[in-house]
């Protein structure tokens, strides 16, 4: 009994002594950079989804659900076969509009339910209601572009004209561009009928490889084997050991490996529903139906082969890492590993927060405040969950808001992915509230555009606001690495799936064993020998989603290099150009894309827009080097890959649950881990408390600083903890946008 008073009596210290430390901190103001705030974000507003402002609750859900496939679905119906009359078209046309906002909100509410918990049924059920409801929508309305293009050219022109159907126009004016690509009622009612079966591979996909994936076997620093936790083993890919390395990425690749033949099984359908229905509209090819009303086939092309002709940058981008990390050779197992410093901060969402707002001050006071309000509105899921989908995105549907979903865990690379989603975000936004329905979907670019901007704009921040040597290091590194990640990386994919069309388009076969020496192929050819391409890595391709996403890949590409040269001009000009990328924001889909870039200066019919990527790269490789030199051995931080003992010691400092499968003994757990009952504490044990408090009071300030002190010391083992999360936002970020 006594034990257990006096353990109750450290406890209830314990918790006094925290409660000061809180309140001592929280009347500080918090300051980075030279944004500051007495409020906190995560603390003051929501950080989990406020889905009910879709639908109140599941309830709502399914009762909008029933009321659209009945008796909007027959009221619909009732229009066909009177579209001769034009004001009963323009009833029908408004129905058709409000029926598509609504299909749109079921299928994003359901979608998103779903990924806050991709392992529950119910939300599984109501996801696939939802496809099935688009589909029920698309099947109904065959009559309406058949009954429409009935009308001549003229015709549809002279409604154009009228300001009725102004909210319309573009939506008319696309049906007699694309008159050649559409089919009788009966034709269109077929390929409707069609759409939940073509919309398949991607779901499959997904469910093979989030909720059904299942990891490997390493050998772990103890020499036990151990089942790859994704979690928590990503540690071991920045282990000394080269082996243990390799085998640990190989454990992560499995799930891929071991269900090969069915993933480019799925792959192949996915191909083949794209030139399916690229054929049966009558396009030239998979990639003209793609890309059609977004760019040119020639310009995604031309991309691809200004990039082949600069991919000695990479070569010398890959012997940088090399003679960094002092490789011998350099191998694609190496790219999770620092090469040049390991400094770093750790930024809580708060910090975060206030650094994005800074860094995007240049694009004006009205784009700040939109993004503030946006912050406080319950619109982002900050935390990672159990379940919850790893992906991070921007989403929402018309007449809705805009949500935006992280797995926020306080690296750098997690402010960027804010910085990202926060541009898509204000981009969805400001298009809702100028465009109609119709005008306001926009193509993957120029999308991308808007997100890749805010990060330049961060990697601008903090590149100005440091004057340490080493930090300065660190964010020219990152600059670098994000070109080719965002950039080259999604040339090659880009280029791969170019060519993985074109076999099935031109009516040749694919199988697992292609594809991936087609994969390896396409590599090579930017690579060349520079890198080493481990055994996994021919099922590269297989582990990145927009693969399985129709041509999505090379709008990450063409959005940096337009991103690169709008951040010029901004710079260069000031509020003007503000005022045209701000006026660009807006436009939607009420123009072609390239249009609305040729606005603000952007040109892709012109391949010296590229220049700008390869000669930032090429002085960036030349500017780590020189650093490198500069700072020589005074590295603070210098690349430093994990022995046996330090993985050990990052490891037990982890509260790593019992049932992962670790490797390590069970934990021993205590029988006083009890709630302190602060009733049964003896006058002596209250007195001994308020004693001790009163100590603590005096001392407080001393014990702040002590701490400080010792923080600094033990910085340089802190960062090896970090090096879990540092892969995540490069293994995620182009896995998040939908």
């Amino acid at each position: 009994m006594i034990k257990k008073d006096r353990n109750r009596s450290i406890k209830f210290t314990k918790k006094i002594i925290s409660l000061l430390l809180v309140m001592l901190l929280s009347n500080s103001t918090f300051n980075v950079g030279h944004f500051s705030r007495n409020i906190s974000f995560a603390d003051t507003y929501p950080t989990a989804w406020q889905l009910e402002n879709i639908f109140e609750n599941d309830d709502v859900f399914k009762a909008t659900l029933k009321t659209f496939q009945t008796t909007d679905m027959e009221k619909l119906k009732t229009y066909k076969g009177t579209l001769s009359d034009d004001t009963t078209l323009l009833e029908c046309l408004k129905h058709y509009e409000a029926l598509n906002i609504t299909a749109s909100k079921l299928y994003v509410y359901a979608a998103m339910m779903q990924d806050m918990d991709t392992t529950n049924s119910l939300y599984l059920e109501n996801k696939s209601l939802s496809l099935s409801a688009v589909s029920t929508l698309e099947e109904a309305a065959s009559f309406l572009v058949p009954e429409i293009l009935e009308r001549s050219d003229a015709e549809i022109n002279r409604l154009i004209q009228n300001p009725k159907f102004e909210n319309f126009g573009n939506y008319l004016n696309s049906l007699i561009e694309s008159r050649d690509y559409y089919f009788d009622e009966n034709s269109e009612r077929i390929l409707a009928l069609a759409t939940p079966m073509l919309d398949m591979p991607y779901e499959i996909y997904t469910q093979l490889t989030v909720s059904d994936a299942k990891y490997g076997s390493f050998t772990n620093h103890m020499g036990k084997t151990q089942t790859f936790d994704p979690e928590w083993d990503t540690i071991y890919w920045y282990a000394s050991d080269e082996a243990m390395r390799e085998s640990a990425l190989s454990s992560y690749y499995s799930p891929y490996i071991e269900n090969a033949n069915t993933l480019a099984a799925i792959y192949i359908a996915e191909l083949q529903k794209n030139a399916f229905a690229a054929k049966s509209r009558g396009y030239e090819s998979s990639l003209a139906a793609a890309v059609d009303g977004a760019i040119e086939p020639e310009q995604y092309k031309a991309m691809i082969e200004v990039t082949r002709a600069n991919a000695p940058l990479l070569k010398r981008y890959f012997e940088l890492r090399k003679s960094a990390l002092g490789f011998d050779e350099f191998s694609m197992s190496d790219m999770q590993l620092a090469y040049t410093t390991e400094y770093y901060e750790t930024y809580d969402y708060d910090q975060g927060v206030s650094m994005v707002l800074d860094a995007l001050k240049p694009l004006g006071e009205d784009y700040q405040s939109r993004l503030v309000d946006f912050l406080e509105s319950g619109s982002i899921d900050v935390y990672p969950n159990t379940y919850k989908t790893t992906s991070q995105y921007s989403w929402g549907a018309y007449d809705s808001p805009v949500y935006v979903l992280l797995n926020y865990q306080d690296t750098f690379d997690d402010v960027a992915t804010l910085a990202h989603e926060l541009g898509h975000a204000m981009h969805q936004t400001l298009i809702q509230e100028n465009q109609p329905y119709f005008d306001a979907s926009v193509p993957s670019f120029p999308a991308e555009v808007t997100s890749t901007l805010n990060e330049l704009f961060l990697a601008d921040y903090f590149q100005q606001n440091s004057d340490d040597a080493e930090a300065q290091l660190l964010y020219a590194t990152k600059e670098l690495d994000n070109i080719y990640y965002i950039f080259f990386e999604q040339v090659i994919l880009a280029d791969f799936e170019m060519q993985a069309h074109e076999i099935i388009d031109g009516g040749e076969a694919l199988s697992l064993e292609s594809l991936n020496q087609l994969w390896l192929d396409t590599v090579k050819m930017y690579y060349g020998d520079a890198v080493k391409l481990p055994d996994y890595y021919a099922y590269h391709w297989m582990t990145v989603p927009h693969m399985f996403q129709n041509h999505y890949v090379y709008s990450y590409a063409m959005s940096f290099a337009a991103a690169q040269k709008i951040k010029e001009n901004i710079d260069l000009s000031g509020d003007s150009e503000i005022d045209a990328y701000l006026d660009f924001l807006t436009r939607g889909g009420s123009e072609m894309p390239t249009d609305s870039l040729e606005r603000i200066g952007i040109d892709f019919s012109d391949n010296r827009l590229y220049d700008a990527v390869f000669n930032r790269m090429d002085t960036l490789i030349t500017e780590v080097e020189q650093q490198l030199d500069d700072i020589g051995d005074d590295l603070t931080y210098p690349p430093d890959l994990l022995d046996n003992s330090e993985i050990e010691s990052i490891l037990g400092s982890w509260d790593r649950p019992e049932s992962s499968d670790s490797g390590s003994s069970e934990k021993e757990t205590s029988d006083d881990s009890e709630t302190v009952d602060f009733d049964e504490l003896s006058n002596d044990d209250l007195y001994s408390v308020i004693a001790l408090i009163v100590l603590i009071m005096m001392f407080i300030f001393t014990a702040l600083i002590i701490a400080i002190i010792v923080l600094a010391l033990i910085n340089r083992d802190l960062k090896k903890q970090m090096k879990l999360y540092e892969y995540q936002r490069y293994q995620s970020q182009f896995m998040s946008d939908r």
